[in-house]
């Protein structure tokens, strides 16, 4: 399967309690029926050849799910389950909560080398961590980088050779955190 796919490993990001949506953001409906979980699957499975879910399984989808080592770490948590999963190679890591990417833009990040790979910020705006391709040799600098306190992907990427890749347009990096933000999102389709 492998051969098939530029990356080995790809984690998709469940999240966390999701108290701004109210309810977990995997399971929003997009206009084509599916659910959000669905369309971030497809994207996964489209660019590796195994796609983990991190964080608490979802029952009727049968995929792996990796459990944080650190309760409450937030998506360091998530990255830090995947690359040890993996054990090598260069992973892809990928928020549930991103309805506008597209497999173009996964694409470029796995077809990128570096150990460290991102899509660029727009000019003024604060680092953007994810989705990100990173390597599973970033894993002991990661592990004492949470277990030092740090919770921020941003800061754990900003000290490290990192690569960042254009994306065609900034609002495919949309990310949904509230139900104003998934009316705008649904209204614009």
């Amino acid at each position: 399967m492998s051969g098939k796919h530029p990356i080995p490993v790809a984690g998709l990001l469940l999240g966390g309690t999701s108290r701004r949506m109210g309810n977990p953001k995997h399971e929003l409906q997009l206009p084509d029926g599916r659910l959000l979980l669905e369309h971030m699957l497809d994207l996964c499975d489209a660019i590796a050849g195994r796609t983990l879910l991190c964080g608490d399984g979802v029952p009727g989808f049968d995929r792996n799910a990796v459990p944080d080592r650190i309760q409450g770490a937030g998506p360091l948590a998530g990255i830090e389950a995947v690359l040890r999963e993996a054990g090598s190679g260069r992973c892809l890591v990928v928020p549930c909560d991103m309805p506008a990417l597209e497999v173009e833009d996964l694409s470029k990040l796995a077809t990128t080398e570096g150990d460290i790979v991102l899509f660029e910020d727009p000019p003024g705006s604060p680092l953007q961590g994810l989705p990100m391709l990173i390597n599973a040799n970033q894993l002991g600098d990661l592990e004492q980088f949470m277990d030092a306190g740090g919770r921020a992907i941003h800061r754990f990427i900003e000290d490290r050779a990192h690569v960042r890749v254009p994306i065609s347009s900034q609002e495919r990096l949309l990310n949904v955190n509230t139900p104003e933000e998934w009316a705008a999102y649904l209204e614009s389709c």
